[in-house]
């Protein structure tokens, strides 16, 4: 039975943040298998020196327990900050329509926020954002890449959003695109 859907398991969403160690996350995941957890969802990231971890993990009640309970020791032997909180797997924007923002321009510091404003304002999820600075290879200038994937109402006219989207980006004056993510 798919875990996503079986009312008799539980989800915990779980943070990491540590010392970059190619061994850490091995490690994390052996302990998640070994309390009887399954990873739903996952991000890893490097960041500098460090690693970011984000996963949401499915058992039964004693298996997350478990893992509650692994998380402080696992945390002090590897030099990890972990943070767990029970969660539910049930969204609350069943009737949204998924998009994805695409956008590379020269970098601005105010631009994720803006972005975040914008979503915000329009009543649009933002469900996943990922930046990263760059330098172009051929002109040297500092750029920002820009991926942001959103859940945008049913209820929400598709032409007016198009719309406003686009003289978002005129104020910005940057290329985007939006679109539908399949």
């Amino acid at each position: 039975m798919d875990n996503h859907n079986n009312p008799l398991k539980s989800i915990i969403v779980i943070t990491a943040i540590g010392p970059e160690d190619p061994k850490s996350f091995g490690e994390i995941t052996h302990s998640f298998t070994k309390c009887g957890c399954e990873i739903l969802e996952s991000k890893f990231s490097v960041m500098g020196n460090k690693f970011l971890l984000m996963t949401m993990l499915s058992g039964t009640w004693d298996a997350i327990a478990k893992i509650e309970t692994v998380l402080a020791r696992l945390g002090d032997n590897l030099g990890i900050k972990f943070s767990a909180e029970r969660a539910s797997n049930i969204s609350n924007h069943d009737k949204c329509i998924p998009y994805l923002m695409e956008v590379v321009t020269v970098r601005n510091p105010d631009l994720v926020h803006d972005t975040v404003k914008f979503f915000e304002l329009q009543k649009v999820v933002i469900k996943e954002l990922q930046c990263s600075g760059f330098i172009a290879n051929q002109t040297n200038t500092q750029m920002i890449s820009l991926q942001v994937n959103v859940s945008v109402p049913s209820s929400l006219s598709i032409a007016s959003f198009r719309s406003d989207f686009v003289d978002f980006c005129d104020r910005l004056n940057m290329d985007a695109v939006l679109e539908p993510l399949k």
